[in-house]
């Protein structure tokens, strides 16, 4: 019994403090701010929180809501969609965050958060749709056009700084094949051909300026860019307007007219330099002298320059010419000059310009080949009623 009783007391012993220790580690667990209650808090909650909720939504021009929008962080790769509503939600890093807004068809936008609501309004970028092209005797929006025709702006053309219109066209409008054939002053004008040539005979394209077909006998030569206002090239069936002699295409040229308002000047000038964009390498005249020799040697005939001219050309007793450098000079100089005038009133509208041109030769000592161009061209609009307009 009493073996029993000291058995008990050694077991008690060891149990006790085990009891203890258990009994403390419960008691940490379930006291606040304890390691054991950051350990859960973790579990709870991801490693990077956001701070902030974004809500809003996004609507176009009209004020209708448009849906599957981007909506993205910059600088992160944090983002969401508009739904059907046009509504969306984003958690960002903090109120300084920027969201960039973006959608086919509309100009992206950035918008600085400041606040936990954005509602954003997207501008359409379709607005080239509304376009006026000029088509045969009328005008059609580019949205309603269903024919092959393209078109430039007077704008477009004034990058060029050749005086010929004609090869400022070169690689600007699709279909178009321009081909400068001279470079004189004055004759260095492009045949232009809408898609290739079409027939045996004259294959060029019909010039149509304000209207009038063939109304300048140089074509589009020598209209001055700041005079024009665009130009349209119509292909195929759409040049089909103007009969037979459309056969090659049409290119309809439309000058400035007057605009309503106060009287605008615009004076403009270019400078610039010509030169050959590459110099052919000839044979000098060793060279010249021993192919001809050689070519009367194989007929077995009497060389074209005997022996002791070659020798008086070696001896420097003659001396030979390079022609080219002679009698080419380059670069040769170029100039424009010109002032436009528009202005009006509801009822009556003017256009007026001036101009002048002139282009030197690259040939040295030549002071014939050169070209001088004056340019003056003048319109006026007048409203006589509400049906009824008169140009002049």
């Amino acid at each position: 019994m009493g073996a029993c009783q000291q058995y008990k007391a050694r077991l008690c012993t060891l149990i006790l403090p085990l009891l203890c220790c258990f009994t403390a580690l419960a008691t940490d667990n379930d006291a606040p701010g304890k390691p054991g209650d950051r350990i859960v808090k973790r579990i709870e909650h991801p490693l990077n929180p956001a701070d902030t909720t974004v809500k809003g939504r996004v609507t176009g021009q009209d004020g209708n809501p448009i849906g599957g929008v981007s909506v993205l962080e910059k600088g992160t790769s944090n983002g969401t969609t508009t739904d059907s509503i046009g509504n969306y939600t984003l958690n960002v890093k903090d109120a300084s965050a920027t969201l960039v807004v973006s959608n086919v068809g509309f100009t992206p936008r950035e918008i600085a958060i400041g606040s936990g609501s954005t509602s954003i309004i997207l501008e359409s970028v379709s607005a080239s749709l509304d376009d006026v092209v000029v088509v045969g005797y009328g005008t059609q929006k580019r949205s309603e056009l269903t024919n092959a025709v393209v078109q430039t702006t007077g704008a477009e053309l004034k990058k060029s700084n050749t005086l010929s219109l004609s090869n400022s066209l070169s690689g600007r409008l699709a279909g178009l094949f321009v081909t400068q054939t001279s470079a004189a002053p004055g004759f260095d004008d492009a045949q232009i051909l809408v898609r290739g040539p079409k027939t045996f005979r004259n294959s060029s394209a019909l010039i149509v300026i304000d209207g009038v077909a063939n109304a300048d006998p140089d074509g589009l030569n020598r209209l001055d860019p700041n005079e024009i206002e665009s130009i349209s090239v119509l292909k195929d069936a759409s040049a089909a307007i103007y009969g037979a002699q459309s056969a090659g295409g049409v290119i309809l040229v439309t000058t400035k007219r007057g605009k309503s308002g106060k009287p605008s000047f615009d004076f403009s000038t270019t400078l610039s330099w010509q030169a050959p964009t590459m110099k052919i390498r000839s044979a000098d005249a060793f060279e010249y002298m021993k192919v001809l020799n050689d070519r009367r040697a194989l007929e077995n005939q009497t060389p074209d320059f005997p022996e002791t001219l070659i020798q008086a050309f070696r001896d420097g007793t003659r001396r030979p010419e390079d022609w080219y450098n002679a009698l080419v000079d380059p670069p040769a100089k170029q100039q424009r000059y010109s002032l436009t005038m528009r202005g009006g009133s509801e009822r009556v509208r003017y256009f007026v310009s001036l101009g002048a041109a002139n282009q030197g030769g690259i040939l040295r000592g030549d002071d014939k080949t050169s070209l001088k161009q004056y340019n003056v061209r003048s319109n006026i609009d007048v409203t006589v009623t509400k049906s009824l307009e008169v140009g002049v």
